[in-house]
């Protein structure tokens, strides 16, 4: 079955929400984040400062990414949430929707897309994700979360001759 990604619309937002439950990698207070994120992109559309891309294969969105600018940064984007259904994970459906994230954040200008998570064991796929598609760690932060668990702050560069210094 091919895959269609396309921008979210407000229907879709329930949808999105179950599919971040259902992945069993955010907790409660994250899934709960997703929603305030993905409500507010529902809402305000890009006055919101989030843009979703939605995953469909057939009549289902099986995946979705947020990302948006940084504020006060000339060309740096948050990705702030990527979500591919369980059984759905592995397949390239993360993988395209980064790739279409991408290719809107350099369509708009952006020289430098960023992705904040957890140091945590179960994040192990997520970090295999980023380095797999580009990503570096760029900063680490230790006990940010809570003792032992650190923020790690992957980073991917986009073109250009932008050159961060270390």
């Amino acid at each position: 079955m091919s895959m269609d990604i396309r921008p979210m619309t407000p229907a879709e937002k329930d949808a999105l929400v179950r599919i971040t439950a259902d992945t069993g990698y955010f907790s409660e207070e994250e899934v709960a984040t997703a929603n305030e994120v993905l409500t507010d992109c529902a809402q305000r559309g890009d006055a919101s400062g989030y843009f979703t891309l939605v995953a469909w294969e057939g009549r289902e969105p099986v995946g979705y990414v947020t990302y948006g600018p940084v504020p006060l940064t000339a060309a740096s984007y948050d990705v702030y949430w990527i979500a591919v259904e369980p059984g759905r994970q592995g397949r390239g459906t993360g993988r395209a929707l980064m790739a279409a994230a991408q290719g809107c954040i350099q369509t708009a200008g952006g020289r430098l897309m960023l992705a904040e998570t957890s140091s945590r064991d179960q994040y192990a796929p997520t970090h295999r994700f980023y380095r797999a598609t580009g990503f570096e760690v760029l900063s680490r932060i230790d006990d940010f979360y809570d003792e032992g668990d650190a923020l790690l702050v992957f980073g991917k560069r986009l073109g250009g001759a932008h050159q961060m210094v270390p």
